[in-house]
């Protein structure tokens, strides 16, 4: 019984679970943002994956638009690009936002996470989970949300950058579309027949 109790009181009432990168399901798409050349704005260049990417001066997505681009790291991280609002002295939100595909697992490593954060959101713009970095300099931050779709995943906080994403986009597969096209168009062809 305490132990229910426990789970209700620390509980975030969120749908998804911190996953570490070696969980993501195989397949997943991974960008690395290394084929960027530094200086780069990064907006529509993952289109093909449903994927456009965007910043705000504030947190959480709030605040005036901002440019999200792509940074050499000095070589100091494993790769070369990473990407964030160096303008704005590396604070503010790098927002993911996913269409015409599903994803349920999402996650990057952040660049000095120490105060940095990572938001997931359905399509009516309800929070899923929201995953802390750790504070270490090159800290992975992700989530599977159990089937819950992912529509927007948003980077917060204080001097960071985001690098290495991955995401599991499932895009709904043509085949089972006609076929259920082909099923619907059988019942209504039934129907009409019967009346």
């Amino acid at each position: 019984m305490l132990a229910v109790l426990a789970v209700a009181v620390f509980s975030t009432g969120a749908y998804g679970i911190s996953i570490e990168q070696a969980d993501m399901d195989a397949g997943s798409v991974f960008l690395n943002f290394d084929e960027l050349a530094a200086g780069t704005v990064v907006s529509n260049q993952y289109a093909g994956y449903g994927l456009t990417i965007s910043g705000t001066l504030g947190n959480n997505g709030s605040g005036a638009a901002s440019t999200v681009t792509a940074e050499d790291t000095g070589g100091s991280y494993s790769d070369p690009i990473y990407i964030g609002q160096p303008n704005n002295s590396w604070d503010g939100s790098v927002i993911f936002d996913f269409t015409g595909v599903n994803v349920t697992q999402f996650g990057a490593y952040l660049v000095d996470s120490a105060s940095s954060w990572l938001s997931l959101y359905d399509s009516s713009n309800t929070l899923i989970e929201t995953i802390f970095g750790s504070g270490s300099v090159y800290d992975w931050v992700g989530a599977d949300t159990g089937g819950v779709n992912i529509a927007r995943a948003i980077f917060s906080g204080d001097f960071y950058a985001v690098d290495d994403v991955m995401f599991n986009a499932k895009v709904p597969e043509p085949g089972s579309l006609i076929l259920f096209l082909a099923g619907l168009l059988g019942v209504v062809v039934s129907r009409r027949r019967i009346g």
